[in-house]
């Protein structure tokens, strides 16, 4: 049935507009609310988190992300712009207002990247980005600490910015970024020569995450080449080899090598194969193409054959939004070399449109057995869903440009 499925929607791929329908409208609700809304890990902005116990307040966090109503008001938590949740947005907004030639949507692309700038936390010539809000983990608690995958996520779509407008204040701030995750994040460095970075400034070296390593590492690859900087191209290296040694058998990775942390999930799977992918890994000479082949044959295993997406491997809940939107994004960059994959990124989107969104515009959150958690979160959901849509719409989009291109030439 799914190879059918496949079939069918490969064949008719050559129009994407329900796609570009979706992400309208998901921009549409965002400008409503102001760039706003609220996130899954935001019950420590509530007044009741100082009061309360550090386990208090971790129980707290996880009541309110998991209840299927929305009590965030009663606990005077308010939305709040996230930067992260903004970087995938302008990112859509470039993508599409290439495709069409839109200059409204250049310019709202153009006035969240501006946007950005003003957000960053700033040490002379560094930038950060954090969560607007303080969370807690099983290993530390922050707040108003940056961190670095938003720091990551946010300078990648700096240097998206810089290549479709060339303001070169969107370079700096993407350098800025590389700067910080160096000297004030830094990284965990192995007896083999290989580095890890760290998740925040002052973490327990433990903190180590391979996604999140990964990011970072994406990141100074992309400006090492851009700049022939050579430490930025070493750390680069070093970072994307120890996440490669750790590779498992089935072509997946843990969440993390410590113990408690090891976890397999659909969402931070991408992350690392996207980073392979931007890193050079698509080309068969260089040293990251075997480990990004054997990983998307373990990432295939998290479509299932109904065409639902599994946000941990071999667990039929919960569904999560940003799997799926990772999912779809990860297939589609993967199919500009292995076509088939734009036919599962396809049956992933229409899936997920079908069970994960509202007649308003937005996606939910995610869904249990017999429960949906129906909040919408612009960080979590709504940003990496119009990021995925984009890039999808954007390779559905090719055999029309062509052939476009073509009778312009003739």
């Amino acid at each position: 049935m799914l190879r059918r499925d496949m079939n069918r929607r490969t064949m008719r791929r050559t129009d994407p507009s329900q796609y570009k329908h979706v992400v309208l409208g998901m921009l549409k609700w965002l400008r409503e609310n102001n760039w706003r809304s609220y996130d899954p890990y935001d019950a420590g902005l509530s007044p009741i988190a100082r009061l309360i116990s550090k386990r208090g307040w971790w129980v707290l966090q996880h009541v309110v992300r998991l209840s299927p109503v929305n009590v965030r008001p009663l606990l005077c938590v308010k939305k709040q712009v996230h930067p992260k949740g903004l970087a995938h947005a302008m990112q859509m907004c470039i993508v599409l207002g290439d495709i069409e030639q839109n200059d409204d949507m250049l310019h709202t692309a153009r006035s969240l990247a501006d946007m950005l700038v003003e957000l960053a936390t700033r040490d002379k010539d560094k930038y950060a980005w954090n969560y607007p809000f303080p969370y807690i983990t099983r290993v530390l608690s922050v707040r108003g600490s940056t961190n670095i995958v938003n720091t990551s996520f946010v300078a990648l779509a700096f240097l998206d910015a810089y290549k479709a407008f060339g303001k070169a204040a969107y370079l700096e701030a993407a350098v800025g970024a590389a700067e910080y995750i160096i000297r004030n994040i830094g990284y965990e460095t192995h007896s083999s020569g290989r580095i890890c970075f760290y998740y925040a400034p002052k973490a327990p070296h433990t903190l180590t995450i391979h996604n999140a390593n990964m990011v970072a590492a994406s990141l100074l690859h992309r400006l090492g080449e851009m700049q022939n900087n050579e430490e930025y191209r070493g750390l680069s290296g070093s970072a994307a080899q120890y996440s490669v040694d750790h590779q498992r058998d089935d072509g997946l990775w843990h969440y993390s090598e410590r113990a408690g942390w090891r976890s397999i999930d659909c969402l931070h799977s991408g992350f690392i194969l996207d980073a392979l992918m931007s890193m050079g890994g698509t080309r068969r000479a260089s040293p990251y193409h075997r480990p990004l082949e054997k990983g998307m044959t373990g990432f295939r295993g998290f479509l299932n054959g109904d065409g639902k997406v599994s946000h941990v491997l071999n667990r039929a809940y919960p569904k999560d939004t940003r799997s799926y939107a990772q999912f779809i994004r990860t297939a589609s960059r993967w199919s500009a070399h292995e076509p088939e994959w734009l036919g599962l990124a396809c049956i992933a989107a229409d899936k997920v449109i079908e069970t994960m969104f509202s007649r308003r515009g937005y996606c939910y959150y995610r869904r249990y057995r017999g429960m949906t958690i129906k909040t919408p979160f612009i960080r979590w959901s709504i940003g990496p869903m119009l990021l995925a849509l984009s890039d999808l719409v954007e390779r559905l989009s090719i055999p029309r440009r062509q052939n476009i291109l073509a009778m312009q030439v003739a």
